[in-house]
């Protein structure tokens, strides 16, 4: 009743901040008696990070607060909620994860690397170069078998043993072509071989005879004869012993016999160049023996091993000097 007839006593002004006055001063009062409403819950996902702080929000000003008051008193008591704005930056936090630092991998824990060394390449350290080729070139083989290399030593092993088999058959071959030459050379013309030289069958194999007999142009002696040579110049000595004769060619059975003593010296000739093959592939076997056991000296003692050929030409004479160092 008061506040009723108080405009009508005091001036507009007056009136109007006198007004504002009681606006703010029933305010509090009305917030008390309202009753309590609990803040909304608002469930956020859950994110990585903490969201940014909320921008403050600006006081309000003395001017505005009358303006504040009066929208107060239009809106219902019962529907005024708390702060919705605080409410949700207090759930964002709470519902928020503490963000963890990503795990880094300790390099102590790796693996450590491991180089292994082929043992072979250092297993004749302790050998001899020289011994090695010492026993290659004695038996082909027993250097790579000093060595460790038993492949190879088997094979330089069968190797030699082939080639000695080989020499020892075509050695027994020539031996027998020999000995059936003198035979035949005793049962067909006339003379007792028995004791006599290769060379001098040959000369048996060249003529069928040695005496010239009726002009039969075949004999040893015409032949000496024509080379300019006297009778003490012979090479074949003109005594008894030394006369052989296969007879004419006349009769077909005296030309066939010595056709056959022929043909035993042919065999017997032959098997001297074998004999010439085998101890040449003796030679080459222990060449390539040696020569082997170089190598694998080389790549299982780890060491250096060095050969040089260095040509010599001088005034007189041209040559080679082979170096091996090791």
């Amino acid at each position: 009743m008061a506040f009723l007839i108080m405009p009508r006593l005091l001036s507009r002004p007056a009136c109007v901040a006198l007004a504002a006055l009681g606006a703010a001063l029933s305010l509090p009062a009305r917030a008390a008696e309202a009753p309590d409403v609990e803040a909304p819950e608002i469930e956020t996902p859950a994110v990585d990070s903490a969201p940014a702080a909320p921008a403050a929000t600006p006081a309000p000003s003395p001017a505005s607060a009358p303006q504040a008051g009066q929208a107060g008193q239009g809106a219902p008591q019962g529907n005024a909620p708390a702060t919705p704005a605080a409410a949700h930056t207090d759930s964002v936090k709470a519902a928020a994860p503490a963000a963890s630092a990503p795990e880094i991998e300790n390099p102590s824990n790796s693996e450590d690397i491991t180089v292994e060394v082929d043992p072979r390449q250092s297993r004749n350290q302790d050998r001899s170069l020289g011994l090695a080729m010492l026993y290659s070139a004695v038996l082909p083989g027993t250097g790579e078998l000093y060595l460790r290399e038993k492949p190879n030593a088997k094979a330089f092993l069968l190797a030699e043993a082939g080639f000695w088999a080989s020499l020892y058959v075509a050695f027994m071959a020539r031996e027998s072509y020999l000995n059936s030459a003198r035979n035949y050379a005793s049962d067909y013309a006339g003379i007792d071989a028995s004791g006599k030289s290769s060379a001098f069958l040959e000369n048996m194999a060249n003529y069928r005879s040695y005496l010239e007999k009726q002009h039969r142009q075949d004999s040893y002696e015409l032949a000496q004869i024509l080379s300019g040579k006297r009778s003490g110049d012979y090479d074949i000595k003109p005594v008894e012993s030394n006369y052989w004769d296969f007879g004419s060619s006349a009769n077909p059975e005296n030309t066939r016999h010595w056709n056959t003593f022929q043909s035993t010296l042919r065999y017997y000739r032959a098997s001297k160049v074998a004999i010439s093959f085998a101890v040449g592939a003796l030679a080459l076997n222990r060449l390539a023996s040696l020569a082997n056991t170089l190598r694998v000296y080389k790549h299982t003692s780890a060491k250096t091993l060095g050969l040089n050929l260095t040509p010599e030409i001088g005034p007189e004479s041209v040559g080679s000097q082979l170096t091996l160092r090791f």
